[in-house]
């Protein structure tokens, strides 16, 4: 484990670099986001929205609290949160004064155990209508922080699913360890300028 953390942390060889670009990514599509978490759930709900809103008695501090999407069930946010009342990367805020804090899922990858984070687990839409980059700079974050506090996680995958994602400032991918994968041109990316039409 340690040898695998001391690469993440170094310049790798462009060779394994290679090995990681061209690494088979298709699973993303059809992962189970939210559901890799080995503790225990408390809560169970459908979407993050109804976790927003918290009618549900259930949701206090400490809490484990799994979704099955963010805005409807099967939309690829669904997520397992911790409830706590320190805000975090990425939290999301309760009505009741509580913050939902990721917890990031994984996957055993050739042997390691990577990562796994898609901006839609903490409620980008990929529509192209609103701003996305501070979903997908949190994801980026949190990915990284993963990478860097965990000894057993090797490195750690964002992923964009297809959709249109608008940023109007700036994508920070100057973190070690982590992949940055879409699905080609099904992922678009643009500024607040909207050059697609041209």
């Amino acid at each position: 484990k340690a040898e695998y953390k001391k690469a993440a942390e170094s310049e790798l060889p462009l060779s394994t670099m290679q090995v990681y670009r061209n690494m088979d990514t298709s699973f993303l599509k059809t992962f189970p986001y939210g559901s890799t978490y080995e503790g225990n759930v408390f809560v169970e709900l459908e979407t993050a929205q109804q976790m927003v809103d918290a009618t549900d008695v259930r949701l206090k501090e400490g809490r484990i609290v799994r979704t099955a999407g963010f805005y409807e069930t099967g939309d690829g946010g669904g997520a397992t949160y911790m409830l706590s009342t320190t805000e975090a990367t990425g939290s999301i805020s309760l009505s009741n004064g509580l913050y939902a804090n990721i917890i990031l899922d994984t996957k055993v990858i050739d042997g390691k155990k990577w990562g796994i984070i898609n901006p839609k687990q903490l409620g980008a839409k990929g529509d192209g209508q609103e701003a996305e980059n501070y979903h997908i700079n949190a994801s980026i974050t949190l990915a990284a922080d993963l990478v860097k506090n965990r000894e057993d996680i090797f490195r750690a995958i964002v992923y964009l699913p297809a959709g249109e994602y608008k940023c109007t400032d700036q994508i920070h991918l100057n973190v070690s360890g982590v992949n940055f994968v879409g699905e080609g041109n099904k992922t678009v990316l643009f500024t607040d300028n909207d050059y697609r039409k041209d």
